[in-house]
């Protein structure tokens, strides 16, 4: 017999040896989050099969977003229509479609959002903050995006100028560590 959870429309399956019902859906809970799969919208997802059969569920959004596109291919209807029966619109459909036939089921997982890198301050930033710290000592991050801004026409948040620097030393260790290879001062595997 099954049951389906009003709130969401997923149904309850059979709890594995030992395990509670409420636990196993609290742990594909915490999975969905984790991986950005847990859909928003459960509620929106209106297609039979999500309310018919246990194997469906209505929170994993990239098993709906798969579904919506097997459906689409299946049917050959109206992609608006079938695109609202998933919860979702004809320009998302269309988007996951190609995502989909770009890189397989990864291309219906969520991204990372936000820059994947350092783009503000570049290795020319970099140079120009570490040459104005030798010629004119210590400043404070503020100053130095200041002087990004006036001298190079780029604004970097001062946060940005400590976790740029605080990147670039990191980087620069691995390359020449004092003492090692004639790098640092005299005397310590430095030039005499």
């Amino acid at each position: 017999m099954q049951h389906i959870k009003e709130d969401n429309k997923a149904p309850d399956t059979p709890p594995i040896r030992g395990e509670t019902m409420s636990k196993r859906r609290e742990g594909k809970m915490k999975a969905l989050r984790e991986h950005s799969s847990l859909n928003p919208r459960p509620d929106r997802v209106t297609d039979a099969l999500f309310e018919q059969d246990d194997f469906f569920d209505a929170r994993d959004l990239v098993q709906v977003k798969y579904e919506m596109l097997r459906r689409a291919r299946e049917e050959q209807g109206k992609i608006s229509e079938i695109a609202a029966r998933f919860g979702f619109s004809r320009p998302s459909f269309y988007k996951l479609k190609a995502a989909l036939e770009k890189e397989g089921l990864a291309g219906l997982m969520a991204k990372k959002r936000g820059p994947r890198r350092r783009h503000k301050v570049s290795d020319e930033v970099l140079s120009f903050l570490e040459d104005l710290q030798q010629s004119q000592g210590r400043l404070s991050h503020r100053r130095m995006a200041k002087r990004v801004l006036e001298d190079l026409n780029i604004k970097a948040h001062p946060t940005s100028i400590g976790r740029g620097l605080k990147a670039g030393k990191k980087n620069l260790g691995e390359r020449s560590r004092p003492g090692v290879d004639g790098c640092g001062p005299p005397g310590i595997g430095g030039r005499i």
